[in-house]
């Protein structure tokens, strides 16, 4: 750590205005992250303390400042407060690193003066976001927060309205180009095409009415930096500023936040332009440019109805939503400053802030404020001094001063500032917002599977089992062929399950055990029926217990949302069926999963198991299932037989769970597109070094099952015996 270093202030003259002198105390050093800290104490100080989150870049060894600016933190040192700020361990989008440093940093303060009355958490652009993550995450050690210019939306509703806007971009103004909007591997260029083609559009009126809808359904600003506001009703001009806007809003960085999330973290999968555009209250706007340049905005939005979507990696979206969205549930007082004009942070973050706030039961807790002016961040220091004062006096007095824009101006007014522009005004709507307050937002795919968690699953249907058991039942560890029932908490009717028990067996050996899923349409009994009860007759001859669940119903999918034409090579597909799964389809499948699990559970209560030799089978739908609960599940099986069914999305599935496992697939010649996938993931899966046999058989899609089989008992035996 190093030492504490103190410095003296001078006479100030920022701006015109003529400060005087301002003693202070100031000290220095490094965080255990490596990230540099300073503290500005003022002459007298209120009590408060000030920490300062700076926006987008920075680093361990950047310059920065305990303020907003200069005159800023000057402004506030007069009027009492004791600041602190830091370098923030990581450079561009570092909002891990702040959640992080700013904690680090009070402790650092309070060792070398005294513990605040008041500890305010405040920040810019990014760190207004990073203020709202400190106010969400760590209300023990904050009395409130102050956002300025902040994405208080979150980053991934950020990241996911600049992809609309440039997916729309695209798609109309750039019809068949190969710009990449995501995973760019030189997000320059691409954001020169881009330009490229708003500039050529801007000189036209069909050009600017499809400006105006890719900037309707990204928020981009009306007017900015250099511009007088349209007059109301001219949407031409509106158009022609949100092209000038448009750079600055849209294309913003996006490669350095997806390599900080280690993905993409932007998707557009589900997602209705229609829509987006009906709630981001641009229709009329857009209806008008449209006539006017004799275009048809119905074609247009067909042509991005059709246009293929853009996935969103998990892991990233996942990382991103840690690092920071709104939750809306707020513990302390926290205050915003926002502008319309803003070409960066676009105003409608606000609403989205406002939703999960309002959402959470918190708004009593939330006041927001808007200064009538363009650019980013472009607050004077008494309108921010005036902000801070409001946000002391709720904290000290446990009830809001006016927020009012006549209140604010006369407060601001007061500190010296002759023209504060604040305004009474509601921000735009944000047409999708992305926030914790609920499991999913609008388009999100689930990642892998169901929501369930595998550990708490495996304990729920243990309890089940052992609640259910019934030693003293004729049935009780019966062998030969078992139809049965039971009860599942919260499936609708008794669910049914086979159950073979070899006929040798002396009632006292652990068993072996096949689990065997059965393919879309069919049941618990379809495949142990077929082919002259083949399945039972391998059981019997191989000695193995087989246990057949229904997966809550013929289409139950046992917790994976994905079936053909998802096969392996097809991630657009896969993410389109993991997008269209509605909180009914969620339901069911994490009751078809809990089925599997708990039918497993009740035979492993009952029946002595061999518990190193367990193994999991299944058919098309069922060869899903078998990849899905094979994964989520791996300490349950010693080998996996997934059959003509690769229903694997290679960028979300978790490999490193099967990695150790034998695994025997097997697909038929003429089990078209399944064949193609098996083929694709055959071959990947052995440049990566999976234990993988593979059989093809000469059949169709459901031909191959009955010649497969043998082989895979006999595979099933070959563990054992390792």
């Amino acid at each position: 750590m190093a030492k504490p270093r103190l410095l003296a202030a001078a006479c100030l003259f920022l701006a015109g205005i003529s400060y005087s002198q301002a003693p202070q105390a100031s000290s220095e050093g490094l965080l255990a992250s490596g990230a540099a800290w300073k503290i500005d104490m003022p002459a007298a100080w209120n009590g408060t303390l000030l920490v300062f989150s700076h926006g987008y870049g920075g680093g361990p060894d950047a310059p920065f400042r305990t303020a907003s600016d200069d005159a800023t933190r000057d402004r506030l040192l007069r009027l009492g407060y004791a600041l602190a700020a830091s370098s923030f361990a990581q450079a561009g989008w570092g909002i891990e690193s702040a959640l992080k440093d700013n904690v680090a940093l009070l402790a650092e303060f309070e060792q070398r003066y005294k513990k605040p009355q008041r500890t305010i958490a405040w920040g810019t652009s990014m760190g207004g976001l990073a203020t709202l993550g400190l106010i969400q995450n760590s209300p023990d050690k904050f009395s409130g927060g102050l956002s300025l210019c902040g994405s208080v939306g979150g980053v991934v509703g950020m990241l996911n309205l600049s992809l609309d806007g440039a997916f729309v971009e695209k798609t109309l103004l750039a019809p068949g180009s190969d710009i990449p909007l995501v995973r760019q591997s030189d997000e320059n260029a691409a954001n020169r095409q881009l330009k490229g083609a708003l500039d050529e559009a801007a000189k036209t009126p069909q050009g600017l009415a499809r400006i105006a809808l890719a900037a309707a359904v990204a928020q981009v600003p009306l007017w900015g930096r250099s511009q007088a506001e349209a007059a109301t009703g001219d949407y031409a001009a509106e158009a022609r500023h949100q092209a000038a806007q448009f750079p600055g809003a849209v294309l913003a960085p996006r490669t350095p936040l997806e390599q900080r999330a280690g993905g993409n973290l932007s998707w557009n999968t589900g997602i209705d332009y229609r829509k987006q555009l009906a709630v981001s209250a641009r229709m009329p706007a857009v209806e008008a440019l449209y006539r006017a340049a004799g275009l048809s905005l119905e074609a247009d939005l067909n042509i991005l109805a059709a246009a293929p979507r853009i996935a969103a990696d998990y892991g990233a979206v996942a990382y991103m939503k840690s690092n920071v969205v709104p939750s809306g549930h707020l513990e302390r007082p926290f205050l915003t400053i926002a502008s319309p004009g803003d070409d960066l942070t676009t105003w409608a973050h606000e609403s989205a802030l406002l939703e999960a706030v309002r959402g959470a039961g918190a708004e009593a807790l939330l006041r927001q404020t808007v200064v009538h002016r363009a650019g980013h961040c472009v607050f004077s220091p008494d309108e921010i001094a005036a902000a801070l004062q409001v946000l002391d006096e709720r904290i000290q007095s446990n009830s809001w001063p006016s927020t009012s824009a006549e209140a604010m101006n006369r407060r601001a007014q007061s500190l010296g500032t002759q023209s504060p522009t604040f305004v009474d005004a509601a921000p735009p709507p944000f047409p999708r917002p992305c926030t914790s307050a609920k499991p999913r937002c609008d388009g999100e795919v689930i990642p892998f599977g169901s929501a369930l968690d595998a550990k708490a699953q495996i304990n729920a249907s243990r309890e089940l089992a052992k609640s259910l058991g019934a030693p003293g039942n004729p049935q009780w560890q019966a062998k030969g062929d078992q139809r049965r029932t039971y009860r599942l908490p919260g499936a609708p009717n008794e669910l049914p399950f086979r159950v073979y028990v070899p006929t040798t067996w002396d009632g006292k050996s652990a068993l072996p055990l096949v689990l065997m899923l059965h393919g879309a349409g069919a049941n618990e009994s379809t495949y142990l029926d077929s082919h002259d009860k083949q399945l039972l007759h391998l059981a019997e001859q191989h000695g193995y217990v087989l246990v057949s669940p229904l997966g809550l119903n013929p289409l139950g999918a046992y917790g994976t949302p994905l079936r053909l034409p998802a096969v392996f090579g097809q991630p657009d597909i896969a993410a389109q069926q993991r997008a269209s799964v509605d909180p009914d389809k969620e339901r069911t499948l994490e009751l078809s999963e809990k089925d599997v699990i708990s039918v497993l559970e009740l035979v492993l209560n009952e029946y002595p198991i061999d518990r190193s030799a367990m193994f999991l089978a299944g058919h098309s739908m069922g060869s899903g299932g078998v990849w899905y609960i094979g994964a989520k599940y791996p300490n349950y099986w010693a080998a996996i037989a997934p059959m003509s069914g690769p229903f694997v999305d290679e960028a979300n599935y978790p490999w490193g769970n099967i990695r150790s496992k034998a695994i025997f697939m097997t697909e038929g010649t003429g089990a078209t597109p399944s064949l193609a996938g098996s083929r694709l993931m055959r071959d990947w899966m052995k440049a990566h070094g999976f234990r993988l046999d593979y059989l093809e058989v000469n059949a169709d899609h459901g031909g191959m099952v009955p010649l497969v089989l043998p082989a895979v008992f006999d595979f099933f035996d070959r563990q054992r015996r390792h």
